[in-house]
């Protein structure tokens, strides 16, 4: 019997032992869930700085030319000055770092959000010294059980009220904030996370592209095109990290642009603004404008000329992002349609229009116009196949001088009494056989018909022909802005004239032409004209090389008998 209550004693005992150590483990590991780190003390917070568009890799390259993926918005825009504009908006290449910075960190004040689960959990205020944050006082800290937080961390720049961080435009370039999501563990003690401090606005430059030179004197105002629609605070809600537009506000920056440099042989000239413009997140492109206040182009002047940056929105600024405009000036170029009329590139059908050019004018008051392409497809033809007629009679063969006016290339192609004794009385313009220069120039009809391109309207029945000496003279003049030549200019003048070759280049690529430039020396590769000139030890044409060599010039040939049987370019004229 006593055996027996020994043993339910014994039984008892351990059955109370085990509850008892059943309920430590227990209360061990709730304690442990519940454990709060002290973050502070435990949590290294590192801080680096990340620029202008570091955070997001651009689409096309790093590298100052940008790919079409970084092109976010183009237009064309007449300037109502003569000119047109391509605005192109684009990421900007340019970036001032590609390593941490810490140096511009420091001496600041900044605050330390924590959410959990969009919550607020705790807030700290503290120094970034040498790149990592350290609290204010040791009374400062922030307890926080393990789980998942996002910390949210900005300097004194940054007002804040509740969950919301309002930032006032006039403190937008040095307004910073950081965000970044880590999950806080009971071990190991020592921890660590990482800010990547961010611009909390945009920046945004303009560009000038030409096809001559920009100068100096250019400058601009960038500004609001109302006094509402451009925010002058914007408001990041910590809890979400979604920026949104505060109150509207009338804003005005400085352009000014440093003079472009001028390249040997350069395709065109640029110039970018010396001055960014700050733009909070959220502000619309489409709310902003570009009116010039001074500069010349084209020998026009920009004083006024004004455009918008975009037609619709299409561009919400980001946050720490930094944006190029891109506006290419083009000189309004006045073309001549299959049916006679005359226009610009908007009425044409590579501008949105419905008439077919071609060619473009050189001389309203002559309405005088130069086709878009070589004649003979290209293809280099003799001035004369017959030597003997390099030796004429002294009729219509005129000094150099003399010859860069003479604006007769219709009349020396199809006025058959022009022709000297020994040339037969057939218009050079139809003679083949002993003029194909001529012949090809007044047949280039021809090869626009074969082109499916008819001349209607007034240009029916007109015809093509091999221009004057003068005649291409002033095509350098109106499509490159040649130094102008007078009667009484000095004598170098009439042998080379300084000019923008791209810029005559571009009138005829842009709407399907091709090149005017000629690639090869200047002695070998030249257009004809019509004009005889008495020089050099005989009667030879004057002949032009349009090089685009490193000094840009045009050069003006005569007296050189022997090229008349050489074979060489063609670009024909009509008088519209």
């Amino acid at each position: 019997m006593r055996s027996l209550l020994n043993f339910k004693l014994f039984i008892s005992c351990l059955f109370a032992v085990c509850l008892m150590t059943a309920c430590n483990n227990s209360d061990g590991l709730g304690e442990s869930e519940n454990k709060k780190v002290n973050v502070v003390e435990n949590i290294k917070f590192k801080v680096n700085f990340t620029d202008y568009n570091e955070d997001e890799e651009l689409q096309g390259t790093r590298s100052s030319s940008l790919g079409a993926g970084d092109t976010l918005n183009k237009q064309v825009v007449n300037l109502g000055n003569g000119l047109l504009a391509l605005v192109t908006m684009q990421k900007d290449s340019v970036q001032t770092s590609r390593h941490p910075v810490t140096r511009a960190l420091d001496n600041e004040t900044y605050t330390m959000l924590a959410y959990k689960n969009g919550t607020l959990a705790g807030t700290v205020t503290g120094t970034v010294t040498g790149g990592v944050f350290t609290a204010t006082s040791a009374n400062e800290s922030i307890q926080l059980t393990p789980d998942t937080y996002d910390f949210v961390l900005y300097n004194s720049k940054v007002n804040r009220s509740g969950d919301n961080l309002s930032v006032n435009r006039s403190d937008i370039e040095s307004a910073l904030i950081g965000r970044t999501t880590y999950t806080v563990t009971a071990a190991p003690t020592k921890q660590q996370v990482v800010f990547q401090m961010k611009h909390a606005g945009a920046r945004m430059r303009i560009k000038l592209t030409g096809y001559m030179k920009i100068e100096s004197t250019t400058k601009g105002i960038l500004s609001s095109v109302n006094s509402t629609d451009v925010p002058g605070t914007a408001v990041y809600n910590a809890s979400t990290g979604v920026w949104s537009a505060g109150t509207g506000a009338s804003i005005s920056g400085n352009c000014t642009f440093p003079e472009s440099s001028e390249w040997l042989n350069p395709v065109t000239y640029t110039s970018k603004s010396n001055e960014y413009q700050y733009f909070l997140p959220s502000t619309d492109a489409s709310n902003l404008k570009f009116t010039f206040t001074g500069g010349e182009i084209y020998k026009i002047n920009m004083n006024g000329a004004s455009l918008k940056l975009s037609p619709n929105p299409v561009l919400s600024m980001k946050s720490n992002a930094s944006y190029l405009v891109n506006i290419k000036l083009m000189y309004s170029f006045l073309y001549l349609f299959s049916d006679g009329s005359t226009g610009l590139i908007d009425k044409s059908i590579y501008g949105g229009g419905t008439k077919t050019p071609v060619g473009v004018v050189v001389s309203r008051s002559k309405r005088l116009a130069i086709a878009l392409k070589n004649a003979n497809n290209g293809a280099k033809v003799q001035w004369t196949t017959n030597t003997s007629l390099n030796t004429w009679t002294n009729t219509n063969v005129y000094l150099f001088q003399d010859a860069m006016f003479r604006y007769d290339g219709e009349d020396e192609t199809w006025n058959p009494a022009n022709n000297r004794p020994n040339a037969g009385t057939v218009a050079k313009g139809d003679n083949n056989a002993l003029f194909p220069a001529f012949y090809r120039a007044g047949h280039y009809s021809d090869e626009l018909q074969a082109a499916g391109i008819s001349m209607t309207g007034t240009l029916s029945g007109k015809k093509w022909h091999l221009p004057a000496l003068g005649e291409m003279r002033l095509m350098t003049e109106a499509l490159g802005f040649a130094k102008p030549i007078t009667p009484s200019s000095p004598v170098s003048d009439f042998y080379g004239q300084r000019w923008y070759p791209r810029l005559a280049e571009i009138a005829f690529t842009q709407v399907g032409g091709t090149s005017i430039l000629l690639s090869g020396d200047m002695a070998s590769d030249v257009y004809w004209t019509s004009t005889d000139i008495n020089g050099g030890g005989g009667n030879a044409p004057g002949t032009v090389a349009l090089n685009s060599g490193s000094n840009s010039t045009a050069y003006w040939f005569g007296g050189m008998n022997f090229y008349k049987t050489k074979n060489q370019n063609v670009r024909a004229f009509i008088n519209y």
